[in-house]
């Protein structure tokens, strides 16, 4: 039997993609200020339609990568190199075709690209050509040795990958800014992108072959495992289609009916949203896999008390974030993209709540994931984002960037959050419905309380630019996580949270020692 440093990898790939996380954060932004401060508002907003075009052509790969990583666990923990090798032959075939499905659906949807954008796009400029090479970077992902990358998946070598990645964006984000900075050219911008994405794809194969030169794309696996496979692939695909849908629906919506002045002003406001959603995931992945053993090992006891308190500490999280936003959005704004590019304020109150109602079921979804319910669960999602997608065009029209918010927190408050509370009681946890449910809405009153009182504190002073900023999240952090732990501080979920915290800390301690 093959084994694997299952500790070490997972260590080492947390630890590069906690860079990663930092890198995906600061460089983006970086590049879409100069995008906005020399290209113009529009071409910031045409980056973002692209984008979320080619994310719903690549729901034709969603649940496939995972599926067939998943078949090559059993045989890489049986050393068995040539079902490996068959397996990535398989892999090959399928990102094949499914390179070739997108570029086909690309090029039919090419006349409806004018009808996705309100308003005129900037004069200089070929809609088809952008789009074109927005295409092409995607297809040449898929057809250029991307298989490789499901060996190093299936090894639990994310470090090689987030290594490889890091080292050719950052030489790549240097090239797209001199792009920007000194040719303003967006034509060129996207070539640039278009050359790494090779580049990479041909690094990460290079490495693969280096580190794993036995495995070689030939065979074939039977028809039964190919079946259990598909069966995979259909699961993952209807779980995983919501998030796409409506990332891209909003965006896509808000071109079409709002324009690209629109749609980028949105972005800027998601993107800083987007950013501290993705330290919450950092969270999120860090404890499922403990999740995952406790519901294994654990008694009914031990996973009611963990699951209380997981929940105490996620919306304790959420609590100490929700003021940060209220309170920092607009001032931050105001000195990243100026007063001419700021929303209304009633739409930086969506936001908040939109974030709340994001973040709140996550925590259930990473029980979900945790204990693998995939098939009980895979119709909520799809629900949930043909709602969203329908409120999104019933509301646009008539109250603007609000009613993109207000739909996707709609399709999370009626579908989301009832569907996963039952499906955790009945597939995972047979906790206390009333119990969970009492305490769900004192946290939720308690964290809009503090909200309300932070904000209103913060705009009795008349403090501006960064001393504000600095100032007002000094009381929101105060005020949000300071109020609920105060609020909470008698219960047993906080004095759980503390035990855990100097667990942790003891641990932490006796390693240094």
């Amino acid at each position: 039997m093959a084994t694997i440093a299952r500790t070490k990898n997972a260590i080492s790939g947390t630890a590069t993609g906690i860079i990663m996380q930092v890198f995906n954060l600061l460089i983006p932004f970086f590049i879409r200020s100069l995008f906005i401060k020399y290209i113009g508002v529009e071409y910031a907003g045409l980056s973002s339609l692209f984008t979320s075009i080619l994310r719903v052509l690549n729901l034709a790969e969603l649940g496939v990568g995972s599926a067939l990583v998943f078949s090559m666990y059993k045989p890489i923990a049986e050393d068995d190199n040539d079902k490996i090798c068959a397996l990535i032959n398989l892999y090959k075939i399928y990102y094949r075709i499914i390179g070739i499905v997108v570029l086909i659906i690309g090029l039919v949807l090419t006349p409806v690209l004018p009808f996705l954008i309100s308003g005129d796009v900037p004069g200089d400029i070929n809609l088809y050509v952008l789009y074109y090479l927005n295409l092409s970077t995607t297809v040449v992902s898929y057809w250029l040795l991307a298989y490789k990358i499901s060996i190093l998946l299936a090894h639990q070598r994310t470090d090689v990958i987030n290594i490889a990645t890091f080292a050719v964006h950052l030489v790549k984000s240097a090239f797209q800014v001199l792009a920007i900075i000194v040719w303003h050219n967006y034509y060129l911008y996207l070539i640039i992108g278009l050359f790494f994405q090779l580049v990479l794809n041909v690094l990460i194969a290079i490495l693969t072959t280096k580190i794993y030169p036995q495995y070689k794309p030939r065979g074939s696996v039977s028809k039964e495992e190919k079946k259990e496979i598909n069966k995979k692939v259909r699961d993952l695909f209807t779980g995983k289609i919501a998030s796409v849908v409506v990332n891209s629906a909003d965006t896509i919506v808000i071109s079409s009916f709002l324009g690209l002045v629109s749609l980028t002003i949105f972005n800027n406001y998601y993107f800083i949203l987007n950013a501290i959603n993705g330290l919450f995931t950092v969270f999120y992945n860090a404890v499922r896999a403990g999740v995952a053993n406790a519901l294994i090992v654990d008694n009914e006891n031990k996973k009611k008390k963990d699951f209380y308190t997981l929940s105490f500490i996620c919306f304790l999280l959420i609590s100490v974030c929700a003021p940060c936003f209220i309170n920092l959005y607009q001032p931050f704004m105001i000195i990243w993209v100026g007063q001419d590019l700021l929303m209304e304020q009633s739409s930086v109150y969506w936001f908040v709540i939109y974030f709340m109602v994001y973040q709140i079921p996550l925590f259930w979804v990473t029980y979900k994931d945790a204990a693998g319910i995939w098939r009980q669960d895979k119709f909520r999602p799809l629900i949930g984002a043909s709602a969203n997608l329908i409120l999104n065009l019933l509301l646009v029209n008539y109250i603007g960037i609000n009613g993109i918010l207000i739909s996707t927190i709609a399709s999370y408050v009626f579908v989301s959050v009832p569907w996963l509370l039952v499906n955790v009681k009945k597939y995972i946890i047979d906790y206390d419905l009333k119990y969970y449910l009492t305490r769900l809405f004192l946290y939720i009153i308690v964290m809009i309380a503090s909200t309300i009182l932070s904000k209103l504190i913060c705009d009795s002073l008349k403090f501006r630019g960064l001393v504000e900023i600095l100032v007002n999240l000094a009381i929101s952090i105060i005020f949000g996580g300071g109020i609920f732990i105060l609020c909470f501080s008698w219960t047993k979920e906080f004095k759980a949270t503390l035990v855990k915290l100097k667990s942790i800390l003891k641990r932490k301690k006796n390693l240094c020692d």
